[in-house]
């Protein structure tokens, strides 16, 4: 085997690794998005649920007398360090609230404790 047939070889490994680079980086993007549209899937499906007591409670204690602002109520909450179940998504505490007897809506994205 002469010089110039290896280094056409390794020419074309390295283009292949280098093809199979972009293949695998192509691959982990469409697992990330995937993973991250399971997980907002995930939290949708618990909207049809009332949503954990516990959480609910802590919603309700936080928000005190006044109504309160969702996007408010999801920093507070995390603030305090209470994990809303899989996401602390205004949108998750929105459908929450709106399942749930504790509260009632009073505007856009703003709901009061009942």
């Amino acid at each position: 085997m002469n010089n110039t047939m290896a280094v056409s070889w390794r020419e074309q490994l390295v283009d292949d690794i280098k093809s199979d680079t972009r293949k695998l980086e192509t691959i982990k993007h469409s697992l990330r998005m995937n993973r991250e549209r399971l997980r907002h899937l995930d939290a949708l499906t618990m909207v049809a649920k009332p949503g954990s007591p516990k959480l609910i409670s802590e919603m309700a204690r936080i928000m005190g007398v006044e109504p309160m602002h969702v996007s408010v109520l999801s920093q507070k909450l995390v603030d305090a360090n209470i994990r809303p179940d899989l996401d602390r998504s205004p949108n998750v505490l929105t459908s929450r609230m709106h399942t749930s007897p504790r509260f009632k809506r009073v505007g856009v994205g703003t709901y009061a404790v009942v």
